[in-house]
């Protein structure tokens, strides 16, 4: 198969009783691909690149070779292999409204040697079932673009093929949106993640799982993100599982609710690396329309925190309970609850945002950080610095654990 010399195919189908390869020998462009079972074969050297460019025109042998196809998908692939080969080819889902649905038979197991590339626009959705990456980068989402992994039910697995000498070094990248919604597991298995500047959202009940690094040796992790630009968000219930640990040198990590009445705990498992990011629980920059008024929240991590750089900036305020018919104004805060231990060094920041019911020099304690592995300072450092006049940064013990608070007198 190559290229049409006129331009574009309008649709390129594979269909689910064909068992056979076919062999790309030229870059190929089509407005529509269909890969239901069989093999498409890119050959190193062959320049064999697909693009798929969205716009096909839907017509009878449209709707006889893909029953039940209303449209809704360029690129469509339920079964089969797309490349057998480690040959360096891609497939590019690109354009404004160019759309993909990875969605194999049965949330059954799919394979790649490509690159999948959504770019220039385009967005995909990855449903339930394995896609193994046996060769190229992975998966890449580049500027304005969104991948949304749906793992409902079934989890959604992304698994590299590490076996044997000179093995593919696959991960995803992401320079524009990756969503993962649903119920269930998105499995990075052996793939890790680097977001580089853009946006990684895990919505309400979901679970992201990272295992495998990228990035040097310094900064390998099996999530990094990069870039002013980089933003990561954990919706209330929802967690980002990383094996080798969560490297953030810029942009921000943010905990966010899904309406006015839910707290936004959110959760890290594993260890986190801070060298730049903001940390901010329940940023209302980023929760739904309608959600203004700030809910006080826990961000858990599960492993040791290595905090160098970045701020923390946690919302404070004082609210009146009556306890035994005496009303009484009761310190309230966002928590950064650590399961291990804290370490700390210059560079590290706290920047809280008060209401104006924290009034000075009455003494308001807020309990922020707390350590059950406890708290230590690198050597040479000093603790956070403290952004704001009139606060204080005191130490206090907790069973088992250590507190940071911020004491505003």
């Amino acid at each position: 198969m190559q290229s049409d010399p006129s331009g574009p195919f309008n649709s390129i189908t594979i269909t689910a009783g064909y068992t056979g390869t076919v062999t790309v020998t030229g870059p190929v462009q089509t407005d529509a691909l269909y890969l239901n079972n069989g093999t498409i074969d890119q050959p190193a050297g062959s320049g064999s690149d697909i693009t798929v460019l969205g716009g096909a025109t839907l017509n009878d042998n449209t709707w006889w070779l893909n029953p039940g196809w209303d449209g809704g998908s360029d690129f469509n692939w339920t079964g089969g292999t797309l490349d057998s080969t480690n040959s360096g080819a891609t497939l590019h889902i690109s354009g404004a409204g160019t759309t993909g649905v990875i969605n194999p038979v049965n949330a059954g197991a799919i394979s790649t040697g490509d690159t999948l590339s959504i770019e220039n626009g385009a967005s995909a959705t990855f449903q339930p079932g394995t896609l193994t990456f046996t060769g190229g980068t992975g998966l890449v989402v580049t500027s304005n673009c969104l991948a949304m992994v749906d793992p409902t039910g079934p989890d959604v697995t992304f698994s590299a093929n590490t076996a044997g000498v000179g093995a593919p070094k696959n991960w995803i990248q992401a320079g524009g949106k990756i969503t993962v919604n649903g119920t269930g597991t998105w499995n990075g298995a052996n793939v890790p993640l680097q977001n580089d500047g853009g946006t990684f959202t895990v919505q309400g009940g979901a679970t992201a799982s990272f295992v495998g690094a990228v990035g040097p040796a310094d900064q390998a992790a099996s999530y990094r993100q990069t870039g002013t630009t980089g933003l990561t968000l954990i919706q209330n219930g929802s967690t980002i599982q990383v094996a080798s640990g969560m490297y953030l040198s810029a942009g921000k990590l943010a905990t966010i609710a899904t309406n006015s009445t839910t707290q936004a705990n959110a959760k890290v498992d594993g260890d986190l690396t801070d060298v730049g990011a903001d940390i901010v629980i329940s940023d209302n920059a980023y929760n739904p329309a309608g959600v203004t008024t700030h809910q006080y929240a826990t961000f858990e991590v599960t492993g040791n925190v290595r905090w160098s750089g970045g701020t923390f900036r946690p919302h404070l305020d004082v609210q009146p309970q009556v306890i035994e018919g005496e009303t009484l104004w009761l310190e309230v805060c966002d928590v950064w609850l650590i399961d291990k231990t804290l370490i700390t060094s210059n560079g590290a920041a706290i920047a809280p945002i008060k209401t104006a019911n924290v009034v000075h020099n009455e003494g308001y304690l807020f309990p922020i950080i707390e350590a059950i592995g406890g708290f230590s300072v690198s050597v040479g450092n000093n603790p956070p610095k403290v952004w704001g006049a009139g606060f204080t940064l005191v130490n206090s013990t907790n069973n088992p654990g250590v507190v940071w608070n911020l004491l505003y007198n």
